[in-house]
């Protein structure tokens, strides 16, 4: 008897709760925040749901019926069909392609670059974000100019994509920004790729990076802001913590192994920003910090996709008379 009264209970958690958390209507019944698309509910968050249900009520059906040898294969084979049509509407509902964008844009955040390359090496990504993160890794490795013709390449939007008005794929070519020493850019990348997000939510991982942003800038409190709700997460609360003891130290972020390198390589001169790649804002960077090899990788890769050897050729007469060296070191 509890049995049911077990799933009378379970029902009724929603409509109590209900009366107490302000949501949308039906929410509690679907999850909250468990789908960023609001409007819709996957046909897999269903099936999960009820099998939980599906699987205890066969397992109380068995239970009630004399356990003898046969019965027990009976309800072995029961369970194994149960798993097995499981497992074929998950492959069925399953979306590889964005499994292996997700995985790209996962190893760019975690700036696994040795991975990238070894996974690239095995298949050559022929979507945009794969291959956005296949250049960075390149070029972050100082391979980019040499090696990016072994490659899948989608012309210069394969370098610096377009920013789209979405929560994902603007968040690969942020990276690129960020480590290039695009800051300002960047930053703005980020936060409107987390102005986008459908149910309104914020994202640590944009936090995170809204928080090294302004911390290479200089703007403390506004990085202070973005820490202390990092601090209150499970995931990045000890980087938070570690962070917070470079606010207002100067010394100690022009020491650090990337704040202080992108303080060097970051503008100090304001200009008109476009959208579209160009070349005008690498060889700013380039000029800037002749240190900056990936800005140096980006502008030969710009100028080889687009074959513009006018510009190149400028380019190189404009060092040379300002004394630095543009061959590959």
């Amino acid at each position: 008897m509890w049995y049911y009264g077990l799933f009378v209970f379970l029902a009724l958690i929603p409509v109590i709760a209900s009366h107490y958390v302000l949501v949308r209507p039906g929410s509690l019944w679907y999850g909250i925040h468990y789908y960023r698309y609001p409007e819709e509910v996957p046909v897999m968050l269903w099936t999960a749901t009820l099998s939980v249900f599906v699987m205890a009520l066969i397992a109380r059906l068995c239970h009630m019926q004399a356990m003898s040898k046969s019965q027990n294969i009976k309800t072995f084979l029961l369970f194994a069909l149960c798993f097995l049509c499981g497992l074929l509407a998950v492959w069925h509902n399953s979306n590889f392609k964005a499994e292996k964008v997700m995985k790209y844009d996962f190893m760019a955040c975690h700036q696994q670059w040795n991975r990238i390359l070894a996974t690239i090496n095995e298949e050559n990504p022929n979507n945009q974000i794969g291959v956005t993160v296949q250049n960075l890794a390149l070029a972050m490795n100082g391979m980019l100019i040499s090696n990016m013709g072994d490659y899948n390449q989608n012309g210069i939007s394969g370098l610096l994509p377009d920013v789209t008005t979405d929560a994902t794929s603007p968040m690969p070519t942020a990276e690129a920004f960020y480590q290039l020493g695009m800051i300002n850019v960047a930053q703005r990348t980020v936060f409107e790729a987390q102005e986008a997000i459908l149910d309104f939510q914020k994202s640590a991982r944009c936090y995170k990076r809204l928080a090294q942003t302004n911390l290479i800038n200089g703007n403390y409190e506004v990085a202070r802001k973005y820490l202390m709700a990092l601090r209150k997460t499970f995931f990045y609360r000890d980087w938070a913590d570690e962070t917070m003891l470079l606010l207002g130290n100067e010394k100690a972020i022009n020491k650090h192994p990337e704040y202080g390198k992108l303080r060097q390589y970051a503008y100090n001169e304001d200009f008109y920003f476009s959208d579209h790649t160009t070349p005008e804002m690498l060889e700013s960077l380039f000029f800037r910090n002749t240190k900056n090899r990936l800005a140096y990788e980006y502008l030969m890769a710009y100028y080889t996709m687009t074959h513009d050897l006018k510009r190149y050729a400028a380019f190189k007469l404009k060092a040379e008379q300002m004394g630095i060296s543009t061959s590959l070191q």
